[in-house]
């Protein structure tokens, strides 16, 4: 399960904005459930998921 409480955004103008989330966000996938992100190339899907797998990202907790 992945809880998501704090999320921070990048602007069209470039500029990052840090957003504490009103009601925090809960995702549980089990084995077998799939994940869609939809994004141009090279705006860093990969690496979004890659840091939430790996808890390296402020505001967002693991339970495993």
């Amino acid at each position: 399960m992945i809880t998501i409480d704090k999320l921070t955004v990048r602007g069209s103008d470039g500029e990052m904005v840090a957003k504490n989330l009103k009601n925090k966000a809960t995702i549980e996938l089990g084995r077998g459930d799939k994940v869609h992100i939809q994004g141009a190339n090279g705006i860093g899907k990969t690496t979004f998921l890659e840091m939430l797998t790996k808890g390296k990202c402020e505001g967002v907790h693991l339970k495993r």
